[in-house]
């Protein structure tokens, strides 16, 4: 059969936020996938195919009485065990001997921060510690998706709905997804020579990240020996979290060009009190008329789909 077809496609946004609300179709949802590539991909889509498409094709409905469908999936992530690190003590007796191995001369007193010293009451409590960075802004993740939809029709008309619910904790404190989607699929053949087929879709994403993407790294490099919270000098937790900024290890930067944090802040209140959100909305109507000039020999397709996010 031969095919005369129109497509019309319009986009207000094609970033990297944008591409990856491409990806917002629940599994439950889709029927099958393909591959075009060649002079497949750029019969419909042009130049910009050039290198491929993924076509997406997800579920309609078919001649039946309604069907309720409900399906669920669970899991629980862990982090791999954490690379083996010194801890606070042993820490404290590693630098000193680093300092003096080259020339014997050792570590001046002014550097309070390994000296354990309890005649120094702030100095003594909050660098006497033996503290586990990475295990204190790791977590127990879970991952949870639910979806839910019906289908059915009738010899003319025939429709697929969905709504999908996923949410994700990330194993790193301060890591979460919220994501909702919906979808309903009509199909409508008004004749032997006319069908009408509209979908709309819509996604919501709520994604909450760390503000530094080096968290992990940064908590692997701070310093064990340090207190998470503030001590005062009578030995009491301020419940404040513990970041000199004139100290060793307290400094913070900023951010360089890749989002990474210059310094090494202190990864627990980096993790709990920064906010790095993104929320991101995604409307897909598209609509499809299909006309057989010459049953089985030639027709045309007029296929629109209008993009807003």
């Amino acid at each position: 059969m031969k095919h005369l077809s129109l497509r019309i496609s319009i986009s207000v946004r094609s970033d990297e936020v944008g591409y990856a609300q491409l990806l917002n179709i629940a599994p439950s949802d889709i029927r099958d996938i393909s591959i075009l590539k060649d002079a497949a991909a750029t019969a419909v889509w042009g130049s910009r195919a050039a290198n491929g498409v993924v076509v997406i094709n997800t579920k309609r409905g078919v001649v039946s009485k309604p069907v309720l469908t409900y399906t669920f999936k669970g899991s629980v992530t862990k982090q791999p065990d954490a690379i083996p690190m010194l801890n606070g003590d042993q820490y404290s007796t590693l630098i000193p001997e680093e300092y003096m191995n080259p020339t014997g001369t050792p570590l001046p007193q002014s550097v309070k921060e390994f000296q354990y010293d309890p005649n120094d009451p702030y100095w003594y409590h909050n660098y006497s510690n033996n503290t586990s960075w990475i295990d204190a802004i790791t977590q127990t993740g879970f991952i949870q998706d639910h979806n839910i939809s019906m289908s059915g029709g009738g010899e003319k008309a025939r429709y697929f709905a969905s709504l999908g619910y996923f949410n994700q904790k990330g194993t790193t404190i301060g890591t979460d997804l919220d994501r909702i989607n919906t979808r309903i699929n009509l199909d409508y053949i008004v004749s032997d020579k006319i069908k009408f087929r509209s979908d709309f879709a819509y996604s919501y994403t709520n994604n909450d990240r760390n503000f530094a993407v080096n968290l992990r790294d940064i908590a692997y490099r701070k310093m064990p020996n340090m207190s998470i919270y503030e001590y005062d000098e009578y030995g009491n937790n301020t419940g404040n979290y513990f970041s000199p900024f004139s100290n060793i290890q307290g400094s913070y930067g900023g951010l360089d060009n890749k989002g990474k944090v210059i310094g090494t802040v202190n990864p627990v209140a980096m993790a709990n009190e920064a906010t790095n959100n993104i929320i991101s909305q995604r409307v897909t109507p598209h609509f499809r008329l299909e006309y057989a000039i010459l049953k089985d020999i030639l027709q045309a397709t007029f296929d629109v789909q209008f993009v807003y996010q």
